[in-house]
């Protein structure tokens, strides 16, 4: 039979549990966190840094092609005052999806492991250069279409001395 102190500790515990399975923000500047979109329904959510950049991962549930995902980071990011670039930061040379004469479709390719694998990538920067990073990802055996729904998404912030260390910038 339970008594008060058995019943105190378990509702205790499952307290406990539940906090440290909320997702848990960092602390970094309030600007960095705030160019960077998470929506509420985001799962298996990741805060990092790596090698100057501050990276946040998650999965959500979207189908293919994410339209309404890709339709809310413009929203959010013009919001807020930040250019879409019609050149990849990283690779001038190259269009960004949204910027190509196919009229933004995904980019398409297999993996050492034989996954079909269909990519997304947008690229914001903001008036002092610094640029965020879309990176969105279906991951199948078979063929992405509709019924891919498993989106994962890594947005990476990377502050102007980083990519100007890269030579990625014009000056």
């Amino acid at each position: 039979m339970w008594n008060k102190t058995k019943i105190l500790k378990f509702i205790l515990i499952i307290v406990l549990l539940l906090i440290s399975c909320q997702k848990k923000q960092p602390d970094w500047p309030r600007d960095i966190m705030t160019s960077m979109w998470v929506p509420g329904e985001a799962q298996k959510v990741s805060y990092y840094t790596l090698k100057g950049t501050y990276q946040v991962k998650y999965k959500i549930d979207e189908c293919y092609p994410a339209m309404k995902v890709i339709e809310t980071i413009v929203s959010e990011m013009k919001t807020q005052g930040w250019k879409r670039l019609e050149f990849d930061s990283l690779n001038p040379k190259i269009k960004l999806n949204h910027a190509r004469a196919s009229g933004g479709m995904w980019s398409d390719f297999s993996d050492q492991d034989g996954n079909n694998i269909s990519q997304w990538i947008e690229d914001w920067e903001d008036a002092q250069k610094n640029v965020v990073r879309y990176g969105l990802r279906y991951q199948t055996k078979s063929k992405v279409n509709e019924n891919t729904c498993s989106l994962e998404v890594v947005v990476i912030f990377l502050p102007f001395k980083i990519l100007e260390n890269k030579g990625s910038v014009n000056p």
